[in-house]
């Protein structure tokens, strides 16, 4: 029987008490959860019963500010856009 091994750093996210800001996103029909630290950006796909896993494909640089998030996020994932999901908003959360 073999078993195969992620990477460490793979699994090794910021705690919740790093995190700075936090802001929910809906790229074109998906939802995305990206959370500043001191660190940077990560970035997170968010599952239907709460779970989230680590978005290894959208990288935001460190000095991005809050405000360009929204259109750099759009122009990394615009191969994500359909004619019912054409557009990148920010979900604001009850």
């Amino acid at each position: 029987m073999r078993f195969w091994f992620a990477p460490v750093d793979r699994y090794l996210f910021t705690t919740t008490r790093d995190v700075t800001e936090i802001m929910k996103l809906n790229v074109y029909g998906r939802e995305i959860e990206i959370s500043r630290s001191e660190k940077g950006w990560d970035v997170f796909y968010l599952g239907n019963e709460g779970k989230k896993r680590k978005a290894d494909d959208i990288k935001i640089p460190a000095a991005t500010q809050e405000d360009d998030i929204i259109t750099l996020v759009a122009d990394i994932c615009h191969e994500w856009a359909r004619p019912n999901h054409h557009a990148v908003t920010k979900i604001n959360e009850q």
